[in-house]
């Protein structure tokens, strides 16, 4: 699934109109919400798919591939006098965001590359870190970065059982401010599978289907 930049860069396209600053913070912390579920001790193993809107009532996980996911997503979209309408928007992009990356971009972009590499240096999941590692730390050099930095410490968060908690937010929130001071990237490879232009690609198609969804809807 993306990184957080890529989170963030999606959902900057979508900021519906007339959003003032609280609101604007509780949307962008809902925006990277959905992963607080790995500041949870001793998680369960399902507790990403749920927090994800994965896991049916029978107790069986969607692939991330579904189109059944993409209406559970949907189905989550509150009505706008909901006073966590904001916060829950910005967890329905995150999700929207997860469902396109799979077939949009993970599939379309890395896989398809990285299979056509007779003489890979790393696996396949850690050729995909290496590339969107570097990929996330210059999305957050780019300066829109920094309004969405100046806004996610006032928000506030709430509890979304059984999916993810206030606490689970506001710690990975938080975790989110830093995590590109500490990130060393002295031994990483060279980009060999993704590149800028194809997340560029991928946000603004994600961010065009998302629009789509929601006017679908009737709430955007």
């Amino acid at each position: 699934m993306p990184l957080p930049m890529v989170h963030f860069a999606v959902a900057k396209e979508l900021v519906p109109e007339g959003f003032d600053e609280s609101q604007l913070a509780e949307y962008y912390l809902g925006a990277i919400a959905p992963d607080g579920i790995h500041m949870r001790k001793n998680p369960a193993p399902d507790a990403k798919p749920v927090s994800h809107l994965r896991v049916l009532e029978d107790g069986s996980t969607l692939e991330s591939t579904s189109p059944v996911w993409r209406k559970r997503i949907l189905a989550f979209v509150p009505d706008k006098t909901d006073p966590d309408y904001a916060l829950k928007l910005g967890y329905v992009v995150h999700l929207l965001t997860d469902y396109y990356w799979t077939d949009g971009f993970y599939h379309a972009f890395y896989t398809a590359r990285y299979a056509k590499d007779a003489a890979p240096t790393k696996d396949e999941r850690m050729a995909y870190y290496n590339d969107t590692d570097l990929l996330d730390d210059e999305l957050y050099c780019q300066s829109w970065r920094e309004e969405i930095w100046r806004l996610l410490p006032k928000a506030q968060g709430a509890d979304f059982p059984p999916l993810c908690s206030r606490e689970e937010m506001l710690l990975w929130r938080d975790r989110t401010l830093i995590w590109f001071d500490k990130l060393d990237l002295s031994g990483y490879d060279e980009q060999k599978y993704i590149f800028m232009e194809d997340l560029d690609v991928f946000c603004k198609n994600a961010a065009d289907a998302i629009t789509r969804d929601l006017k679908s809807l009737d709430i955007s």
